[in-house]
């Protein structure tokens, strides 16, 4: 597969690998603080941070936005 060229609507909204690093990891000491709170309320943080982080990398596979993205 040859990349593509991107165009800057597309690619420019898009998280960097980065940012989904850093924001996962938030989302996690949350979850594990707010899990010594209360079970449900870290389950709750630790959902919000999977979806968070699997979210773009879905996109980017996305046989119709990844090829604009790459």
């Amino acid at each position: 597969m040859l990349a593509a060229p991107s165009w800057a609507e597309v690619s420019d909204k898009e998280a960097s690998v980065a940012d989904i690093w850093i924001g996962t990891a938030i989302f996690a000491a949350l979850a594990i603080l707010a899990g010594q709170w209360r079970l449900w309320a870290g389950l709750a943080l630790w959902l919000f941070g999977i979806v968070g982080a699997v979210g773009p990398i879905l996109e980017w596979h996305d046989p119709h936005v990844g090829p604009t993205i790459a």
